[in-house]
């Protein structure tokens, strides 16, 4: 099983030109270490609690687009939380992880990569029935 020690800080690639321009660039075998079959966004205000699930199988790289979101992570023993700003580190959460995000500015925007297209059999969304998976 995936513990908290699985859990990787990937820096983003972004190139900077003039007039604060940039060019954030995310390539699979670079810094998204597999492949992608989905990619969302999610947008929510200040306040905004999202996820609170684990995966069976999927695999997910978030990047913050903007505003600030925190984004706790438990292995069912152990509790991590990271602080995501926009398009500085992004943050892979392994299968088996749970996580939830916490936006702390309004219009904060969630890219997420996934390596499993959306099936919702690979959803653990019961905390109860997570720790009883993990266990």
């Amino acid at each position: 099983m995936q513990s908290i020690s699985d859990i990787r800080i990937i820096n983003i690639q972004t190139h900077y030109a003039r007039n604060n321009e940039s060019l954030s660039v995310f390539e699979e075998g670079q810094n998204v270490p597999f492949s992608v079959s989905r990619v969302f966004v999610v947008n929510a205000g200040n306040g905004s609690v999202r996820g609170k699930h684990a995966h069976k199988e999927c695999v997910q790289l978030l990047v913050c687009l903007s505003g600030l979101i925190e984004v706790v992570c438990d292995d069912g023993l152990d509790t991590s939380k990271f602080m995501l700003s926009p398009l500085q580190k992004s943050l892979i959460i392994p299968k088996g992880i749970w996580s939830t995000q916490i936006y702390h500015e309004k219009q904060s925007s969630l890219m997420v990569f996934c390596s499993l297209p959306f099936d919702e059999s690979d959803y653990i969304r019961d905390y109860d029935l997570y720790k009883d998976y993990v266990s």
